[in-house]
């Protein structure tokens, strides 16, 4: 039997800022002591926090922001998924209906979170929803990207990729 807990303990922003989507999606890992959380519009950007469980709560221990050349309306960090360890972390960017989608895989260095690697660019195309879901396996080596909106064959058939990779860093 699962016994839950009746209080949650809580991760909260600490900015006054309103309208961010805080939360729009959240992972946690299997010990119950890293949190990520998506907020797609911080002050105008898409960003990816990293929490993590300390003695006294929950403390941000990372913020993983969009890059510079993207526009807002791309939606960075409105899905991602890490593998099991929290060291590699897929974030989509799906993009609009006037813009192309793409993730972008992240790694947790020695100091930081670094980008590694864009996915997408080449096979993507406008509207198509790449990156509106995204999935990592537990080791990191396969990410599987969902386009709902792909129309390469017909009317909205949807597509998803697959990508294997050999991440040394891992």
């Amino acid at each position: 039997s699962i016994a839950w807990a009746d209080s949650p303990s809580t991760a909260r922003i600490n900015s006054p800022v309103v309208f961010t989507d805080f939360g729009r999606e959240v992972l946690i890992n299997d010990a119950g002591d890293k949190i990520a959380v998506g907020a797609v519009n911080l002050l105008g950007k898409g960003v990816v926090m990293i929490f993590n469980l300390e003695d006294n709560g929950w403390s941000l221990s990372a913020t993983i922001n969009q890059p510079d050349n993207l526009p807002k309306e791309i939606n960075f960090g409105k899905t991602f998924d890490l593998d099991s360890d929290f060291n590699l972390i897929s974030i989509s960017a799906p993009g609009s209906s006037s813009l192309i989608g793409r993730n972008f895989l992240f790694f947790n260095g020695t100091r930081s979170w670094e980008h590694y690697k864009t996915l997408g660019e080449s096979s993507s195309s406008v509207g198509d929803g790449f990156g509106s879901s995204v999935s990592i396996d537990d080791d990191g080596k396969y990410v599987a990207i969902g386009a709902p909106n792909d129309a390469t064959v017909s009317s909205h058939l949807g597509k998803t990729y697959q990508y294997a990779g050999n991440f040394s860093f891992l």
